[in-house]
C-alpha cells in the first residue's frame, strides 16, 4: 500500500520568526553602560528551575461519542436507551474496510448474506430479522439494491432493535445509517492506492476547500480487480460532490450528491453434486466467457437546510431523490445428470432489469428549553415518501448443459435472453406512498435518570400491476409506533436503561406486492431491551451489554391449506 497524503495550507507567519531580526536590530541601537550588579543583588535576581509535566489529552481515534440515529437530534450514546454501534472513519480506513459489508463486520448480532433468497446487493440481518429495507443516508430512507462503498463515509451507525418511531415501516432487528463525509470548512487533499491481490487496484481521493461562508469537498472512487474465480471481476466507479452555504448566521444549506456505477459479474459458484458442493477446484467457472452481465447504476441527491430561531428552538428540512438502475444475467444450476465423472448439469439464465425511483421528504423541529425546571429536549415532524419500482425478466431457452468436472466453456449458445424482447417471464411495477407524523421527549427527572417517551403514526399505501397477468394489488396500512426508555447514570462512567419499541412490517415493505400477501396487515413486532454502557480507564475503554427479547406477531405464513395464501399465524 502506497498512500500519498497533501495538506494545502496557507502560509502563517508567527510572531517568533521575527526575534531574531529584533534582537540584531537592538545591538546596533545606542548601547547605555551595563550597570555593575553586586553578587547578592545576582544572586537575589536568579529563580530555581521550573519543571512543568503533564499528560497528552490523546483522543480515542475510534471511539464515538455521539449518534444522530437513535433520536432525531444528535445525543450522547450513554443517554440512547438502546444498542447502538458507531463504525467511525478512522477505524474503516484503519481497516481497509472498501465496502459497507465490510465495516458492519465490526457489529454484533449482524450477519451478512451472501445472495439467498435471489437478492443482490448488500443483505444484512440485524438481531436475526432481514434489514433489507432499513439502510439509510444521513437519516432519510436510502434501500436501493447495490453494494455500497465506504469512499464517500464519515462513519456508519447501527441501530439495533424495533425503530419504526424513528424510520418507519421495517427496523425490526435495526437499521443501518450511513454518514456522508461533509465540508469542515479546512483545506486538504488526501489520496489512497491499494494494490493487492488478484489484480486488485483501489484509487480514492477527498479533498476539500471553502470560501467566504461557501465550502465544497469531492471524495472519488476508482477500482479494478479481479478474483479468486475464473473470468470473475468488479470495476467499480464513484463521485461523491458536496457542497454548504451559510446564509447568515442561522442559516446553512448542504447539497450532497452521490453516482455509483459497478460492473461485475453474477456468479453462482461450484454446483451441487450427491448432496455436497462438487469436488472442483474453487476457481471453476460454468458460465460463458462473453455473457456476464451485471451493471448497477446509483445516483443520488440529497438536499439539507437547516434554520435555528433561537438557541432553544431549530428546525431541519431533508429532501432525498435517489435513482436506481440493474440489469444482470442471472446463472442458476438446475437438474443434474449423474453418471460419475462425466456428470453433466443444466445452467439456467435469466436476463433482469429493476429500477427504482425514490422521493422523500423529512421535516424535523427540535425544541431544547426546561419544563417546570427540568432539562428538556423535544423533537417533532413529519416525514413524506413516494417510491416507484419496476422489474422485468425474460427468461433463457434451450441453454446447453456443461460437464461438471471437465467444464469446456465456450461463448454464448443458443437460447441466451440478450434483450426483453419475446415473451416476458415478469413485468410489473410497484408504487407506494409514505405519510407520517412523529414526536418525541427526552426529559431529565434528576441529574441521574432521564425519561424517553414517544410516538409515530404511519400512513403507507402501495399498489402494484402485473402486466402480464393483468392483475392490480392495492393495500393501505395505518400504524402507531411507540417508544418508551428509562436511563440510570450514577456516575459519568456508568449509563443503565431500559427500554420498550414497537415496529410493523407492511407486506408491501420490500415494494412486492401479491395476491398471497395483499390482504394481509402489517406483522407486529416489540422489542424489550435492559443493557449498560460503561467507560473505563477515563474513557480510553467502553463497554456495552444488553438483554433482549424481540417478539413478532401476526407473522406471516403459507396458508396450509392453500399454499398459494399466506395467513398471519404466531
Amino acid at each position: 500500500m502506497n498512500t500519498t497524503e497533501k495538506h494545502l495550507k496557507k502560509p502563517k507567519w508567527q510572531l517568533g520568526a521575527f526575534l531574531p531580526l529584533g534582537a540584531a536590530l537592538s545591538t546596533l541601537a545606542v548601547a547605555e553602560p551595563t550597570p555593575v550588579v553586586s553578587a547578592d543583588e545576582d544572586k537575589a535576581l536568579t529563580l530555581p528551575s521550573v519543571k512543568v509535566k503533564a499528560a497528552r489529552n490523546k483522543p480515542n481515534r475510534f471511539k464515538a461519542d455521539t449518534s444522530s440515529t437513535g433520536n432525531k437530534f444528535e445525543a450522547p450514546l450513554r443517554d440512547i436507551p438502546q444498542s447502538i454501534n458507531v463504525i467511525k472513519q478512522e477505524l474503516i480506513e484503519s481497516q481497509n474496510a472498501f465496502n459497507l459489508r465490510d465495516a458492519l463486520r465490526n457489529v454484533s448480532g449482524l450477519t451478512i448474506a451472501a445472495g439467498e433468497g435471489g437478492r443482490t446487493g448488500d443483505s444484512i440481518t440485524l438481531r436475526g430479522f432481514s434489514a433489507n429495507a432499513d439502510t439509510f443516508l444521513d437519516g432519510a430512507r436510502e434501500n436501493g439494491q447495490y453494494n455500497r462503498d465506504t469512499f464517500f463515509l464519515e462513519r456508519v451507525e447501527a441501530l439495533k432493535g424495533a425503530s419504526s418511531i424513528l424510520f418507519g415501516r421495517g427496523a425490526t432487528g435495526g437499521v443501518i445509517n450511513q454518514i456522508a463525509k461533509k465540508p469542515t470548512g479546512q483545506t486538504h487533499a488526501l489520496g489512497n492506492f491499494t494494490y493487492g491481490s488478484f489484480d486488485f487496484k483501489r484509487a480514492t481521493l477527498d479533498a476539500e476547500s471553502s470560501y467566504e461562508g461557501i465550502g465544497g469537498r469531492i471524495n472519488a472512487l476508482y477500482q479494478d480487480a479481479g478474483s479468486f474465480r475464473d473470468f470473475n471481476f468488479t470495476r467499480r466507479d464513484g463521485l461523491a460532490p458536496s457542497f454548504q452555504a451559510k446564509l447568515g448566521d442561522d442559516t446553512d444549506v448542504n447539497l450532497n450528491l452521490l453516482h455509483q456505477h459497478e460492473d461485475s459479474v453474477f456468479d453462482y459458484g461450484v454446483p451441487i453434486f450427491r448432496g455436497r458442493p462438487a469436488d472442483v477446484p474453487i476457481n471453476t467457472f460454468y458460465g460463458f466467457v462473453d455473457n456476464r452481465l451485471f451493471d448497477t447504476d446509483v445516483n443520488i441527491a440529497t438536499a439539507q437546510f437547516t434554520h435555528r430561531f433561537n438557541d432553544a428552538f431549530s428546525v431541519k428540512n431533508t429532501t432525498r431523490h435517489g435513482d436506481y438502475e440493474r440489469e444482470y444475467l442471472t446463472h442458476l444450476f438446475g437438474a443434474v445428470t449423474d453418471t460419475g465423472i462425466t456428470s453433466t448439469i443444466v445452467r439456467n439464465q435469466a436476463l433482469r432489469l429493476s429500477t427504482q425511483d425514490t422521493t422523500y421528504n423529512q421535516t424535523d423541529f427540535t425544541f431544547k428549553k426546561p419544563i417546570l425546571g427540568l432539562q428538556n429536549t423535544l423533537a417533532f415532524g413529519a416525514e413524506f415518501g413516494w417510491e416507484d419500482f419496476t422489474f422485468l425478466s425474460r427468461n433463457s431457452t434451450g441453454v446447453s448443459a456443461i460437464s461438471i468436472f471437465n467444464p469446456v466453456l465456450t461463448a454464448s449458445s443458443r437460447g441466451l435472453a440478450t434483450d426483453f424482447n419475446g415473451t416476458l417471464a415478469t413485468n410489473r411495477n410497484t408504487q407506494s406512498q409514505t405519510y407520517a407524523g412523529y414526536v418525541i421527549d427526552q426529559l431529565e427527572l434528576a441529574p441521574e435518570w432521564k425519561l424517553l417517551f414517544g410516538t409515530r403514526y404511519d400512513v403507507f399505501d402501495a399498489q402494484q400491476t402485473d402486466l402480464l397477468e393483468g392483475e392490480n394489488f392495492s393495500r393501505s396500512d395505518s400504524q402507531w409506533s411507540p417508544r418508551a426508555g428509562l436511563t440510570w447514570q450514577p456516575t459519568k462512567a456508568q449509563s443503565y436503561y431500559f427500554s420498550f419499541g414497537k415496529s410493523f412490517n407492511p407486506s408491501a415493505e420490500t415494494l412486492t406486492l401479491t395476491a398471497a400477501n395483499a390482504n394481509l396487515p402489517p406483522e407486529q413486532n416489540n422489542n424489550y431491551e435492559i443493557g449498560a454502557k460503561l467507560d473505563f480507564l477515563e474513557g480510553r475503554l467502553s463497554a456495552t451489554a444488553a438483554l433482549f427479547r424481540l417478539e413478532k406477531t401476526n407473522a406471516r405464513t403459507t396458508d396450509p391449506n392453500d399454499p398459494t395464501f399466506n395467513i398471519l399465524a404466531g
